[in-house]
């Protein structure tokens, strides 16, 4: 009886050891998305609304997209200022992953310094970028989510076997 619980408990931990790798892959899908739809609020806003940015910082928010990254700016922008965006933008973005932080870095010198048309080409190009980082991660989650999940089943398959 002790060996079957034994097994049967090896076994769940082992898939769940696979389906959790498989979701970190589309966790990182979902946030990789997530901060694309924030440059595209914010490109729309500054660019075609002519929206200052801590208006449209406070749109992007409450679409939720990079929720915390956009709190975490707008903070700062209510403790220092809008003149100060682009420490804020760099202090907020040294949060996150290094490759969204490339992306968000490259910003830095453009958003509230130029004027809308620039700082809309500027969104634009740093949401390509970033939609070609979501595209990589979606290719790695239909190509190891997959592998994640087969190895943890049969992983648990084997334990359950030598338990047996």
């Amino acid at each position: 009886m002790i060996r079957a619980v034994g097994a049967a408990l090896a076994m769940l931990g082992s898939v769940g050891i696979g389906l959790r790798a498989y979701l970190g892959l589309s966790a990182r899908v979902r946030e990789l998305a997530g901060f694309a739809s924030m440059l595209e609020i914010l490109r729309c806003e500054i660019e075609l609304r002519l929206t200052p940015i801590d208006r449209a910082l406070e749109t992007a928010r409450n679409a939720g997209t990079a929720r915390t990254f956009v709190e975490r700016v707008l903070d700062g922008v209510r403790v220092r200022g809008c003149a100060e965006i682009a420490e804020v933008w760099s202090d907020a973005s040294k949060a996150e992953p290094r490759e969204i932080r490339s992306v968000l870095e490259e910003l830095k010198p453009v958003l509230g310094r130029y004027g809308a048309n620039e700082q809309g080409r500027a969104l634009a190009d740093a949401r390509r970028r970033m939609d070609a980082l979501r595209e990589r991660a979606e290719s790695d989650l239909r190509r190891s989510g997959k592998l994640y999940m087969i190895f943890g089943i049969c992983g648990g398959i084997a334990v359950t076997v030598l338990l047996l």
